[in-house]
């Protein structure tokens, strides 16, 4: 099928969020990568404000996102995308 997993905590992290909460809908937020090779990778999502003109943070927040390079769960390296 062309999927790529550097690892299995994708299903290992899902299956214990699911055994402690109790709810069998429970999962990680898991980014998909489609190139040769689809592979997934957990989001680590962020918020964070910007500085106005005068240097203060203003009171709105942002969201962004990051996808590592290594597994958080378990430190094997995923491939690079090509």
């Amino acid at each position: 099928n062309g999927e790529v997993q550097a690892c299995s905590c994708q299903s290992k992290i899902d299956k214990l969020l699911q055994e402690q909460t109790g709810d069998l809908d429970a999962h990680l937020a898991w980014a998909v990568v489609f190139g040769p090779k689809t592979t997934t990778y957990p989001q680590i999502v962020y918020t964070y404000r910007k500085k106005d003109k005068a240097g203060n943070f203003t009171k709105k927040k942002f969201e962004g996102t990051m996808i590592p390079t290594y597994c958080p769960f378990c430190g094997k390296k995923y491939a690079k995308a090509k």
